[in-house]
């Protein structure tokens, strides 16, 4: 289902994938879509076989590739799109309480681990909380 996401999307097609431009880099703006299929169409990355950070308040997927980020941001380098950072958007009503917010970026650093980046972002749209995942992922904590 999540190639047809990009598809309908305008991002993929005959000359591969292309995202938004933004700044330097490009944007997919998701939510259906797998790490896995990500990878599979042409970001530049393996989706991890385990992510072992502790959440308490998400509940993540089975497999790691079974991740749906609602952004991600990408490098093009060459021919290699490299991806950057991944982003949950949540609506306001959905970000009120800190259960909410805790969430969120544990939905954000378990599909960053998934995809192998550093950056974070958990978003409502008008605010944006970016989230260093190494460090999250050392510490075993946001």
């Amino acid at each position: 289902m999540s190639r047809e996401e990009l598809v309908k999307q305008g991002y993929l097609g005959s000359s591969g994938l292309k995202g938004k431009r933004f700044g330097d880099f490009e944007l997919l703006e998701l939510g259906s879509t797998t790490v896995g299929t990500l990878s599979q169409v042409g970001l530049d990355f393996t989706p991890a076989s385990a992510v072992e950070f502790p959440t308490t308040k998400y509940r993540k997927p089975r497999r790691p590739s079974q991740c749906k980020p609602d952004a991600v941001y990408f490098h093009r380098v060459g021919r290699r799109l490299i991806p950057i950072a991944v982003a949950e958007w949540k609506d306001q009503a959905r970000l009120r309480t800190d259960d909410d917010k805790i969430s969120a970026a544990e939905q954000a650093v378990t599909g960053a681990l998934a995809m192998g980046v550093g950056i974070a972002v958990t978003t409502d749209g008008r605010r944006f909380r970016y989230i260093d995942v190494v460090a999250s992922a050392s510490a075993g904590e946001l």
